[in-house]
């Protein structure tokens, strides 16, 4: 008998929590960026370094700023897009022949999964085989709701199936791993999948089927 879909809760204030640090931080990336691709084609065009000399400049600076700054809305605009996916699908499923994770994007049959770990109660790292290859898939239970109930549930269904399963606590170092590798998958992988899926919350689609 399938488990019920364990959803995100994701109002508006979770969105601010979970993009807005990271929406700095890519502002400030993209500010570095700008400026080492002036300094790079400064020395490809003169063969010598002078950037510094525009860096006193003001009307550099406010153009490298400026172009930060857009590329950063854009970035903004791609994360209010995913965020509204998400609200549409829910993060997890646990049924009899599979295990559902990332909004239906991570799917695992059961008889190809070795090893679940859980960290914190929040960060889960599945264990599998793809083609023959070992591989891991990470997932964030940040923000998701019954998620107490949703680890006991793995833990139960690991434990049927005699597939190990571990539960540790959390360093920083892992957390911060967490946290960028989680914006680096929801930002710059699976994009085209979620834009068809939000394009079909647009129509009014069923988006809930998890494949």
């Amino acid at each position: 008998m399938s488990q019920p879909y364990y959803m995100k809760d994701v109002k508006k204030s979770t969105f601010a929590l979970e993009w807005i640090p990271f929406l700095i931080v890519d502002v400030s990336i993209n500010l570095c960026g700008c400026i080492l691709v002036g300094i790079a084609l400064e020395i490809l065009f003169t063969r010598e370094f002078i950037m510094r000399d525009y860096f006193y400049e003001e009307g550099f600076l406010f153009a490298i700023i400026v172009l930060s700054f857009l590329l950063s809305i854009r970035d903004y605009f791609k994360a209010r897009k995913i965020y509204r996916i998400i609200k549409e699908k829910p993060f997890a499923l646990i049924d009899d022949k599979k295990l559902v994770l990332c909004h239906g994007i991570d799917s695992f049959s059961w008889e190809h999964v070795k090893d679940v770990v859980v960290e914190g109660g929040r960060k889960v790292v599945i264990t599998f085989t793809e083609e023959g290859e070992q591989k891991k898939k990470v997932n964030d239970l940040k923000w998701v709701t019954g998620k107490d109930d949703f680890i006991q549930s793995l833990k139960k269904a690991c434990n049927e199936r005699n597939i190990s399963y571990k539960e540790s606590e959390m360093t920083l170092s892992s957390w911060v791993g967490l946290s960028l590798r989680m914006m680096k998958r929801l930002l710059l992988e699976n994009l085209p999948e979620r834009k068809k899926e939000y394009h079909k919350c647009q129509k009014g689609e069923k988006v809930h089927e998890v494949p």
